[in-house]
């Protein structure tokens, strides 16, 4: 069984986002993502994000997270300062999940500029602002799946690709962050 970790302690550091309670389940299944409009007071920012489940007991339970150094907004080899004050479109990768909410549950977006211990610190403070509305929509991408009659068969499979092509290597390098 897993344990819920209540994340509400860290949300008191964070802009959150929280929906109605549901009606119906949702089902998600892939890599959620926070396309994020914002500007920073700061050359180097972090832009951390949190999907989280709400139970109607309050508890907010972590789902997955994401985060980006947005001087790596266009590459992740060459770094690139914001300007402060310019609005920049940073795309966040929540990593891959399977999660149904359940009826009565929320769906919760965090968005904060740090994420201490599990990122090292910015070495400048920023102060960041979300833009939402407009021409600078602000949203939280879910690939939702269409729950259909759970008694009907799984769909089939494709046969698996031979695997002619592939090569064994013994050269492993690390991404470059």
């Amino acid at each position: 069984r897993l344990t819920r970790v209540d994340q509400r302690d860290d949300e008191v550091y964070a802009l959150v986002y929280t929906s109605e309670p549901l009606r119906e389940p949702l089902e998600i299944l892939g890599t959620p993502q926070v396309l994020l409009y914002a500007s920073s007071t700061a050359r180097i920012a972090l832009f951390s994000a949190k999907l989280c489940d709400v139970a109607p007991d309050g508890v907010s339970a972590l789902i997955c997270k994401g985060a980006l150094n947005a001087t790596r907004r266009a590459s992740l080899q060459t770094p690139e300062p914001l300007n402060p004050g310019t609005v920049y479109e940073l795309a966040i990768d929540l990593g891959a999940t399977g999660w149904r909410f359940e009826p009565g549950h929320c769906i919760r977006l965090d968005i904060c500029n740090a994420d201490f211990p599990h990122l090292w610190p910015t070495p400048e403070s920023a102060m960041s602002t979300i833009h939402r509305g407009g021409s600078q929509p602000s949203r939280l991408l879910m690939p939702t799946v269409t729950t259909g009659d759970p008694t009907a068969a799984p769909a089939p499979f494709a046969p698996p690709a031979p695997a002619s092509d592939l090569r064994a290597t013994s050269e492993l390098r690390a991404p470059y962050y």
